[in-house]
């Protein structure tokens, strides 16, 4: 009974060694633990771990598992150990393990064909993980990368092809032979000399893809099949440019096609040069004040051959006007347009957008972009003095003042007795000063004057309204009682006495737009002021004679304000 019950404990003393996977390789990480951890910590025994392959044993828990990597196949005996025991240590255990060689292979995928300049993707399959992968690429090219990397070969030939697992102090390697062919696509046109006007057709011969996108340098641009038709216009050298659409690299082929003059130069119009200018100026960039009403931009237009020119012109990008004009033989087309808003302060862009016929890249045919600059302050002049229906006589300076602005490089006075042409501009002109002040001198006439403010170039930007005046001969005549006319500035031969009354004898004409005032002064202290009766031609008033200075004004009132008409100083001597 005895002998029954210790061979039973000695069968479950037993221990083994496990690891995982059952079938290793090398440079796969193998995890080792035991089938029986209780009965060894029971003892108070660690475990030292031998892997057979000469690396240094590793202790560690009865508990917990261990981990290995073989870097060479064979065979490797493992044994576990008691160590550190508190009790009676169990004995030691041993397994065999089989590493073997990894069984790695190269596996290889075209992008498109096996041509010059695609890339060819490789991948290394069942490649121990964690490891650097050295690539040769057999024509030079080596790098250390994943598993899966991609070359492109720019020459054709055959290459060997090695990929090589460096585990740590052995390395495994696998390899394989690739054929890069000479690329067999090619572009073909018949007839090989085309002329204009002459029907041409493109073959895409050993394209990868059905869909090529053709552009027959001539502005026409189209995705088609592998053979397609096209015509050149006119003639000239054009580049053409076929794209291989397929695979993740697509490919451009270049040609040079020269297309000779066919029946008549030109088949259908042909634009040669653009030019956009403001009219105003004559040059690409122009500033103009807040709600400028006559900025104008012209486009000249070189062509030849016979159609129908149709388009549209462009405000910062947005379609504004349209134009279309029927064109013959060649020449030099201008288009004008005028009333470009001038509402929104900032800088804007004009151009155009030619819809018929389509332009030609290989003539350098672009169409420009012009800009122009729109200022927060508006282009109004105000003219102060004189006043519209002011009367003014041709011995007095005519006085014009008018509100200066800092953004105009000179004014310009345009006046005249035609307001027609004062309002276009074409009547007389004079260059002003830029104080807001200057005197004027005119002869008799009804007269319309405007202001205009220049920029820099000469260009009218600033505009006042029309104010029309009338100049004439000065009506006025002032006489002393019944003697000679004193000239103004002269002293009276009379002998006029001290504080006696004397009368004036005044002959004025009433002109249109009165009443008029008179106002005399007397050695500088008013005597009186009376109005004119509009319906005397001779007025008299009365003054009293003293040494010194005789004032005589003669003002009219117009919209509640006194102006001054006329203007005497006599010198009155008084015995």
């Amino acid at each position: 009974m005895r002998k029954i019950i210790l061979l039973f404990l000695i069968i479950n003393l037993s221990w083994a060694i496990n690891y995982s996977p059952s079938n290793p390789q090398v440079g796969q990480t193998i995890t080792f633990s035991l089938t029986n951890p209780n009965y060894f910590s029971n003892s108070g025994c660690s475990v030292v771990w031998n892997f057979g392959d000469g690396s240094p044993t590793l202790t560690a828990s009865p508990n917990d598992s261990v981990t290995h990597v073989y870097n060479s196949p064979g065979g490797y005996k493992v044994t576990a150990s008691p160590g550190s025991c508190v009790l009676t240590p169990p004995p030691p255990e041993s397994t065999t393990v089989i590493v073997s060689a990894p069984d790695i292979y190269i596996s290889v995928q075209y992008s498109v064909r096996p041509w010059p300049g695609y890339p060819v993707y490789f991948t290394l399959v069942n490649a121990p993980s964690g490891y650097s992968i050295t690539w040769d690429f057999g024509d030079g090219t080596i790098i250390t990368n994943n598993a899966t990397v991609s070359h492109t070969y720019t020459s054709p030939g055959t290459y060997n092809v090695r990929a090589t697992v460096n585990v740590t102090t052995t390395q495994v390697s696998a390899s394989t032979t690739i054929t890069i062919y000479p690329d067999p696509r090619q572009i073909i046109w018949t007839p090989q000399t085309p002329k204009s006007g002459q029907t041409i057709v493109f073959q895409a011969q050993n394209f990868a893809s059905s869909y090529i996108l053709w552009d027959f340098g001539d502005g026409i641009t189209t995705v088609g099949p592998p053979v397609i038709k096209h015509t050149y216009r006119k003639h000239g050298v054009y580049t053409v440019k076929v794209t291989d659409m397929a695979g993740d690299d697509i490919k451009q082929f270049t040609y040079i096609l020269t297309v000779t003059p066919g029946k008549g130069a030109f088949i259908g119009l042909a634009i040669h040069s653009i030019e956009l200018l403001f009219e105003n100026n004559n040059k690409g960039y122009i500033v103009v004040p807040f709600k400028y009403t006559n900025l104008k931009v012209k486009a000249r237009i070189r062509y030849e051959g016979s159609g129908v020119l149709t388009g549209f012109w462009t405000i910062d990008d947005v379609p504004f006007a349209s134009f279309n004009r029927n064109l013959t033989f060649r020449g030099d087309l201008e288009l004008k347009l005028s009333g470009l808003p001038a509402i929104n302060p900032g800088l804007h862009t004009v151009s155009l957008r030619i819809t018929q016929p389509q332009l030609y890249p290989e003539l350098d045919v672009s169409i420009p972009v012009i800009h122009y600059y729109v200022s927060a302050l508006e282009n109004k002049i105000e003219i102060t003095s004189p006043e519209n229906g002011d009367v003014l006589f041709v011995n007095q300076k005519i006085r014009l003042t008018w509100n200066t602005i800092p953004q105009i490089f000179r004014y310009v006075l345009i006046y005249g007795n035609n307001p027609e042409k004062v309002v276009t501009g074409k009547a007389k002109k004079l260059i002003l000063n830029n104080t807001g002040y200057q005197e004027l001198t005119l002869p008799p006439g009804q007269y319309y004057i405007k202001i205009v403010g220049e920029n820099q170039d000469g260009v009218p930007m600033y505009y006042s309204d029309i104010v029309n005046f009338q100049v004439i001969e000065n009506p006025i005549q002032i006489k002393i009682g019944a003697f000679k006319d004193i000239e103004e500035g002269t002293a009276t031969k009379e002998k006029l006495k001290k504080g006696k009354y004397y009368n004036l004898g005044i002959n004025i004409k009433v002109l249109k737009g009165g009443p008029y005032l008179i106002r005399t002064y007397f050695n500088g202290k008013k005597i009186n002021e009376e109005w004119i009766p509009e319906n005397e031609e001779l007025y008299k008033t009365t003054v009293k004679a003293d040494n010194g200075i005789l004032e005589i004004r003669v003002y009219r009132v117009f919209k509640g304000k006194l102006r001054l008409v006329i203007f005497r100083s006599i010198k009155i001597v008084v015995q």
